[in-house]
């Protein structure tokens, strides 16, 4: 039979995916049972706001951080891509505008673009230009 998912990606990718909406849907429950003096439309509403809020601020922290983190770390400038469309994405759930879609939009597809015309992997351009893995992360 046929494997959809392999192993190493299901620990990976899936299952913190999947963890982190069970965490998403238990924060909106939260908050929509906690609401009492509004109409259930209202409360509906204000528990959707409120949870992409609180959870768009918590990707937008951690991405600034980590965009930060690899800055001091001196690390170059197309590993830190992955960070600047978490900041985006968070920000975007944190308020709705169109400016926001629009650069998360045209980096997203400009990233896809170079990987299907580029070829090559980011690990394998950092190291044909010479750059090294900071001491404090193991070699892949």
């Amino acid at each position: 039979m046929r494997q959809i998912f392999r192993p190493e990606a299901l620990w990976r990718e899936v299952i913190p995916i999947a963890v982190f909406a069970l965490i998403v849907l238990l924060i909106f429950i939260i908050v929509r049972v906690s609401v009492d003096d509004v109409t259930d439309t209202t409360r509906t509403e204000f528990a959707w706001s409120w949870t992409m809020r609180a959870i768009g601020g918590l990707i937008a922290v951690v991405a600034a951080f980590g965009l930060f983190w690899r800055a001091l770390n001196s690390d170059a400038l197309e590993l830190q891509f992955s960070f600047v469309l978490a900041l985006l994405a968070g920000l975007l759930l944190v308020n709705v505008h169109w400016s926001l879609s629009i650069a998360l939009g045209i980096i997203g597809v400009a990233l896809i673009i170079r990987e299907i015309w580029g070829g090559r992997s980011v690990a394998g351009r950092a190291t044909d230009v010479g750059y090294s893995s900071p001491t404090d992360r193991p070699l892949p």
